[in-house]
């Protein structure tokens, strides 16, 4: 009988033996693993942002989504302050605007990064509900769509946001005398049809379609908050600025929900707050002046090099000058870069517009803002001709 209640006893100590040496070579295996992580995490190479051609060329997102990646960590100070201090970059893409956007964050904590991320991008469809001339219900066609009822003496309530664009637009158009003008769409209509069919509009096509702009049909209450358009018929086309203004608009989203260092690029243009931690700024690939680091400002980019058609041997911008309705011919290329989006993008293409001296006595003026042009060459120049 006692050897039988011992017998117990030397199976169950043997048990714990057994137990305990396994435990000891699974926490030893963890230990290993955790090491090799964080040797990969140290060797991970850092990540510099292209220009949106260079990050798109050849890929057409299949669908609509929410993007999510995550590289390059930040440690300083001691080891205990490392842990607390580590930050990742955070990605997410989405298409708005008939092109990809991407919004790249620096954060400690992943769902507040993506928190952030999903407010901007609520934001941004929001604006392009109101700004958009694409969307058949936006607020910007809702304004124009007078239902062939003369309007002069009619003055509509508009939001914030699209009166804040609409103000800009009419600075921007007075600053430039209409070389920047949101309602040449009639003429921007008409060469994107020449483009596609590759002939050139008759000059009484051209005639008809200039009758038609001019920003100055459009009356601006600020005080109010309202605006008059003066006849109808009038087209606005906010592509110019709408996009800049879409940007910073988002880039606040970020700060509000606590984002203090992101980057937003949307069809080759950025908006960029503070510097990743650790850098001098946001490297910026841009054409023909190479990697820029920059924080706190819009960088935009305009001319031919993407957009274009050759007809009868010549080559004919996107940009159209729209004092003369016609699209420019001399390969301008044009990088604005100013405190915020929505005075890099008018400018930018403005910059194309206006010869020489005019532009660079407007930007005088204006404190921040920055400006390279040059004339690109069959394989783009690879030197400003002109900086500012």
């Amino acid at each position: 009988m006692s050897a039988y209640r011992n017998h117990p006893n030397v199976f169950t100590d043997r048990l714990a033996a057994v137990a305990g040496s396994s435990l000891f070579v699974l926490f030893f295996i963890l230990a290993l693993v955790v090491i090799g992580d964080l040797s990969l995490a140290q060797d991970r190479p850092a990540r510099r942002l292209t220009t949106a051609r260079q990050a798109t060329a050849g890929h057409t997102p299949s669908s609509i989504e929410f993007v999510q990646s995550k590289s390059d960590e930040f440690t300083s100070g001691s080891e205990i302050q490392q842990h607390a201090n580590k930050l990742f970059d955070y990605t997410y893409t989405q298409i708005h605007m008939a092109m990809p956007v991407r919004i790249t964050v620096w954060s400690q904590d992943e769902r507040r990064a993506r928190q952030a991320g999903r407010a901007a991008f609520n934001r941004i469809s929001e604006l392009v509900r109101v700004l958009s001339k694409y969307e058949p219900e936006s607020e910007l066609n809702r304004l124009l769509d007078t239902g062939g009822v003369e309007t002069r003496n009619r003055a509509r309530g508009v939001s914030p946001d699209l009166l804040a664009v609409l103000s800009y637009s009419k600075l921007i158009y007075q600053l430039t005398n209409g070389a920047f003008d949101p309602s040449a769409g009639p003429i921007i209509d008409l060469w994107k049809k020449a483009r596609k069919a590759k002939t050139l509009p008759s000059q009484a096509e051209l005639d008809m379609a200039l009758s038609r702009v001019g920003f100055d049909q459009i009356k601006i209450d600020g005080e109010d908050g309202k605006v008059r358009v003066l006849r109808s018929g009038v087209q606005l086309d906010l592509g110019a600025i709408a996009k800049g203004y879409i940007a910073d608009q988002a880039l606040e989203v970020l700060g509000e929900n606590g984002i203090d260092s992101a980057c937003i690029e949307a069809g080759g243009d950025f908006v960029v707050s503070q510097s990743p931690p650790g850098t001098s700024g946001w490297g910026i690939d841009v054409p023909a002046l190479g990697v820029m680091h920059l924080e706190n400002c819009g960088i935009s980019v305009s001319g031919d090099t993407v957009q274009f058609a050759e007809i009868d041997s010549i080559r004919y911008s996107h940009v159209v000058d729209p004092r003369t309705g016609k699209p420019l011919t001399n390969r301008i290329m044009a990088v604005v870069i100013a405190p915020r989006a929505i005075q890099s993008d008018a400018l930018a293409t403005s910059a194309c517009i206006l010869e020489g001296g005019n532009f660079e006595d407007i930007v005088k003026g204006m404190p921040g803002v920055q400006y390279w042009r040059w004339r690109a060459s069959a394989k783009d120049s690879e030197s400003p001709a002109e900086s500012e």
